[in-house]
Parts: structure tokens; C-alpha cells; sequence
């Protein structure tokens, strides 16, 4: 995916080496909300399958709500890449999206986690939203 994106946004470059960003219409963003929850239906039964079939086991089988936010979590990451390749500014929204999500599914709420490692998770997604918006911004990207 990393060499489809190189090449799609060397091809978005103008003259002085920056990327030209769209911005969705009413129509982009009704067309994504379909695709995220289409996405969202297939990946909750979609991703115990898999991790039954990998570990034997699916953590959040028997929570409704952690199990949707992670089948939501992935619908909308796949989505946001394919945004982040296609230069559109909401990408930011959707994994901003992601990331709250994230932090409630791990939150501890639903599942036993070790704070440490969860404080950690929270600096690394709280980092990581700040580097980005502060790129898009400034120009970066």
C-alpha cells in the first residue's frame, strides 16, 4: 500500500513539491459513511473468525460494545488510508475517529489492561494526532 501512495501522491505534486489537498463533497461523505459501515458489518464477523482461526481465542467475544468498536476501528482505518492516499483532508477526522474509539475499547472499561501500558498507548495516540495535524497545518503534507 506504502508504493501505491508514493506514486499516487508523486503524481499530486505541483511545481514547488507540495501536495495538492482535496476536500470531499456531500456525496464523498455519504458515500463513506456507506463504506464504513458496510466495512464495519463484514470486519465484525470477519476479524473472530480470523482470530480464532490464528490464536483460537477472540478477546471481546462475548462484549457487544468493544467488539463493535473494533470491527469500527478497522472499517474506518481502511477507509482513512484510502483517504490518505486520495489527498483528502478528512482523513484527519476519521482517525481522529479511530483513535477515540481506540481509547475506549482499551480503556479498561471492557477489559483488564495494565495501566502502564495503557498510559503509554494514550501518549502514543495523543502524539501521534498532534504531529499530524501539526504537518497538515504548517504545510508538511
Amino acid at each position: 500500500m506504502q508504493f501505491v501512495g508514493i506514486y499516487m501522491w508523486s503524481n499530486q505534486l505541483d511545481n514547488q513539491s507540495t501536495t495538492r489537498v482535496k476536500s470531499l463533497k456531500l456525496i464523498g461523505w455519504i458515500f463513506i459513511i456507506i463504506l464504513c459501515v458496510g466495512l464495519g458489518f463484514l470486519f465484525y464477523y470477519e476479524i473472530p473468525a480470523f482470530s480464532k482461526l490464528i490464536t483460537s481465542q477472540y478477546f471481546f467475544e462475548t462484549n457487544l460494545i468493544p467488539h463493535i468498536l473494533d470491527a469500527s476501528t478497522n472499517a474506518i482505518s481502511v477507509v482513512g488510508q484510502f483517504l490518505l492516499i486520495l489527498c483528502y483532508w478528512e482523513q484527519y477526522i476519521l482517525w481522529f475517529l479511530v483513535n477515540i474509539m481506540a481509547i475506549i475499547m482499551y480503556s479498561g472499561k471492557y477489559n483488564r489492561i495494565n495501566k502502564k501500558k495503557f498510559s503509554h498507548f494514550l501518549f502514543k495516540v495523543f502524539y501521534k494526532q498532534d504531529l499530524i495535524l501539526m504537518y497538515y497545518l504548517y504545510g508538511f503534507c
